[in-house]
């Protein structure tokens, strides 16, 4: 399939961006915010299939991240899940080495990003990708092993790590989502 992509094919068409508050005890993980940036692009068709392509850099810890204060954040990574994962989405996941990302602008709670993803690990066939896109912001999942027991506790928890101003906590099943409030 590798020979069956052309970067030329890959229009970006937006994508989102969110935060997760996690911590996994067993693995040895303490409590820590990560961010994820999801590049969506415009739908490729193939005479066996269709395929709508992805770009993801996922586990992302930004320290200094505010979600209202992203515009200049940078960071880049050179060894897969060390410790940030750089991925792209043709039909199946296609992993990569290195991953340049960078917060260019933000207007209000979308931001304007640039991804550069390096090392083709599993055979893609394109070595490097680079795209640029506006991405919405869907919020900050708090999903601890231990479900805090009300939205405001999940808020505490939150403010740990980043500001809380302007978001509404939503109680779901196993997390909490924290998203600007509408208005």
């Amino acid at each position: 399939m590798a020979e069956d992509l052309a970067l030329s094919e890959l229009v970006p068409i937006g994508g989102t961006w969110k935060g997760l508050l996690f911590a996994n005890p067993k693995a040895g993980v303490s409590t820590t915010l990560t961010w994820e940036f999801s590049f969506d692009f415009e739908p490729l068709e193939r005479e066996f299939s269709s395929a709508t392509p992805g770009l993801t850099v996922d586990w992302a810890v930004l320290p200094e991240a505010a979600w209202t204060a992203m515009a200049g954040l940078e960071l880049a990574c050179d060894v897969f899940a060390e410790p940030v994962e750089g991925s792209f989405y043709y039909f199946e996941h296609h992993r990569y080495d290195s991953v340049r990302l960078t917060v260019l602008e933000q207007q209000e709670t979308r931001l304007r990003v640039r991804a550069t993803l390096g090392g083709d690990i599993d055979d893609l066939g394109l070595s490097v990708i680079t795209v640029e896109a506006w991405l919405d912001f869907e919020g900050v999942y708090v999903h601890l092993p231990e479900k805090p027991a009300s939205v405001e506790l999940a808020a505490e928890e939150l403010a740990g790590f980043t500001s809380v101003d302007g978001l509404v906590g939503e109680d779901r099943d196993f997390n909490y989502l924290f998203a600007p409030a509408a208005g």
